[in-house]
């Protein structure tokens, strides 16, 4: 009786299997990124910035100004990975 040994388990042999197995989980890692995680970071950064300025009446701000840098990085990633 083999102990510790798992019957049945395929085991990952070739590099070329190995290699397909991180090639299709990075292209998934990579499209949630862009479904996922830009827009969402698009969106919050927009309603904070939008919120900052009605505080001050309407003025930008320097954070305000740098959430919408980070709003339109986040568009654009999204719309080049597309």
């Amino acid at each position: 009786m083999d102990v510790g040994v798992e019957h049945g388990a395929p085991e990952a042999d070739s590099s070329l299997e190995a290699y397909m197995g991180s090639f299709i989980f990075g292209r998934l890692r990579l499209l949630i990124v862009v479904v996922v995680l830009l827009p969402v970071v698009a969106t919050i950064s927009r309603r904070l910035a939008d919120r900052l300025e009605r505080r001050r009446g309407g003025v930008s701000t320097i954070p305000s100004r740098g959430l919408r840098v980070v709003q339109a990085s986040a568009t654009r990633a999204r719309a080049m990975l597309r």
